[in-house]
């Protein structure tokens, strides 16, 4: 039941193109007006995730958009059998506890440090 390529172009509809995610942009952090600054980032890999350790701060994507500073709050969790599996508790705020994990990892990101300027 397949249809048989004529030679037409694709109506535009069906013409999606996918967007690819660049390797370094710009997001607005999480704050109010004062607070909110437009700061530079990249996607975390898997071997930077392994190697975090209780004390660390990362950044993560939250659901409204901005990037949010959490702080890792224990050991991260390895598997022998997974090699690529981890996992790692986190802690946002006063009260706020989670863990990031393998379907996390494009949400984590790493600030890369912009270079002061003299004044």
């Amino acid at each position: 039941m397949g249809v048989a390529h004529t030679g037409e172009s694709v109506p535009e509809p069906f013409n999606i193109q996918v967007p690819t995610t660049p390797t370094v942009f710009k997001m607005w952090t999480y704050g109010a007006k004062r607070n909110s600054e437009l700061k530079t980032f990249r996607r975390m890999t898997l071997a930077e995730a392994k190697a975090l350790s209780s004390g660390d701060h990362i950044w993560f994507i939250a659901i409204d958009g901005t990037a949010r500073r959490l702080k890792v709050n224990g050991r991260v969790r390895r598997w022998r059998r997974s090699p690529d599996r981890f996992e790692v508790p986190v802690k946002y705020g006063m009260r706020e506890y989670a863990a990031f994990d393998n379907t996390d990892l494009i949400r984590m990101l790493v600030e890369l440090s912009t270079p002061k300027s003299p004044q």
